[in-house]
């Protein structure tokens, strides 16, 4: 053990306990400022206690192969625990079989206790707190204990004052000056350093100060971009507020870092898919302008910006309303995805329940007599709820209207977003929307969950 690794376990600790109560989300991707997820709160404790992971790691599973395997025996304050089938994530299986649905940082071996960040209608918790892993659930998911290399890695504590990086794209140097050799690219914004030394050196109209990275490195950074950790930070230069975009044109890849020769992290992100800009500063490379980007797994890249548009698809008018027309999937999708990004929603909850409700036909009135359009929106229930909201008048049974398809998902979008806030997560929503709030938890409302995640499976794989 290095002598360092004890303080470094505990400042991990102490940061783990600063974002107790803070929401989960998953999707939309979590901002880390209002909401967090399971890995987006084990990368930013390990961050802000000066033990980063590797750059670009964001992920459970991504964060798990930036570890190294430990017994369970050996677990030490501050390792970290992982889980697998805790939701079924986008990444296929490492070499060893698994792949981390979720992680959490140990209390110890023996303890049965870990920080992180989840929700759940069983532990009735939703967001960052101390987790009881003893309980069965999380006995029959968890599959492997790792050891983070920072721990263990070369000393970024020894020297003197502590800064964070206040931008991306600083670039550490092995001599003062914008000319010298780069040792690393990007250092990452919020990223701890460490200064070797009191002194600055003037150079190319900068002052220079000699750093070490938390991977060990040793160079030179503008202290324009350095700010001390315990003094009183500067003010923020203004920044670009994240936004949502939509993709324009399938085959567009997410990068690294700025640049068409950078390393590849998702070879398509798909066309109409959305991303979230991390409202970083934008940078130019290679002849695009390019953005920070979180995509909806929670990946987080760069995208040239040429290809992104509005993410909110607002008028719809291409979209035929006539009474009974039978939409593809792939027509209503990019509105579905719009609406939901408008309101919070889960995207995929609100196409599987229009999948279940009308099998994507625009019903001018169902089999039952009393449903109508997309989402079998009920007479005597939540019709009258929509042309509260839309101002439409619709009709009952056999003498009402066409339902225009817009307006409809944007509603059902609006209303899981509703129903998700009150009820616990987006499946409850689900049971709510087809049962109501009095009876969602009963054996009918089991059964439309299972329909909802049979669709979503059927739909998505």
């Amino acid at each position: 053990m290095s002598s360092e690794e004890p303080a470094r376990r505990e400042r991990v600790l102490s940061e783990a306990k600063k974002r107790v109560g803070m929401p989960y989300r998953l999707d939309p991707p979590p901002d880390g400022v209002s909401n967090i997820d399971c890995s987006l709160y084990v990368s930013v404790t390990f961050r802000d206690a000066g033990v980063s992971f590797s750059s670009g790691v964001r992920t459970a599973e991504q964060i798990r192969q930036d570890c190294d395997p430990i017994g369970f025996n050996e677990v030490k304050p501050g390792d970290l625990l992982f889980f697998e089938h805790t939701y079924e994530p986008p990444e296929g299986p490492a070499a060893d079989g698994h792949v981390a649905s979720h992680v959490g940082i140990s209390l110890g071996a023996g303890t049965r206790r870990m920080w992180d960040a989840h929700q759940s209608t069983v532990t009735g918790r939703d967001g960052v707190g101390e987790t009881d892993i003893g309980t069965p659930y999380w006995q029959e998911h968890i599959f492997e204990a790792r050891r983070p290399r920072g721990y263990a890695g070369p000393s970024v504590d020894q020297g003197g004052q502590r800064y964070r990086v206040t931008t991306a794209g600083v670039r550490l140097r092995a001599q003062p000056g914008t000319s010298k050799p780069i040792l690393v690219e990007n250092l990452g914004d919020q990223t701890i350093v460490v200064s070797l030394s009191d002194q600055t050196v003037d150079a190319d109209g900068h002052l220079w100060r000699n750093v070490r990275t938390p991977a060990g490195q040793e160079g030179w950074v503008a202290a324009d971009f350095l700010a001390p950790i315990g003094a009183v930070e500067p003010e923020p230069e203004p920044q670009s507020q994240p936004e949502t975009f939509r993709l324009t044109v399938p085959g567009v890849r997410l990068r690294a870092a700025p640049g068409t020769s950078q390393q590849i992290l998702l070879q398509d992100l798909g066309a109409n898919s959305l991303v979230t800009s991390l409202g970083e500063p934008e940078a130019d490379a290679d002849g695009h302008r390019w953005l920070k980007v979180r995509t909806a797994n929670g990946m987080v890249g760069w995208v040239a910006k040429d290809f992104l548009g509005p993410a909110v698809i607002s008028d719809g008018g291409e979209l035929p309303d006539d009474p009974d027309h039978l939409f593809s999937f792939a027509e209503l999708w990019p509105y579905i995805q719009s609406a939901a990004a408008e309101f919070g929603a889960d995207a995929q909850v609100v196409a599987a329940i229009m999948k279940q409700e009308s099998g994507f036909r625009n019903w001018r009135v169902h089999f039952d007599g009393t449903g109508h359009g997309l989402f079998g929106l009920d007479d005597n229930g939540l019709l009258p709820d929509f042309e509260r909201w839309s101002g439409l008048s619709i009709g009952r049974g056999e003498t009402a209207r066409s339902i225009p398809p817009v307006p409809q998902i944007r509603f059902a979008a609006q209303t899981i977003a509703r129903f998700t806030e009150q009820f616990g997560n987006a499946f409850n929503a689900a049971r709510v929307w087809h049962r109501g709030p009095g009876l969602w938890q009963d054996a009918r409302g089991d059964n439309y969950e299972a329909l909802v995640r049979a669709h979503i499976q059927e739909l998505f794989g």
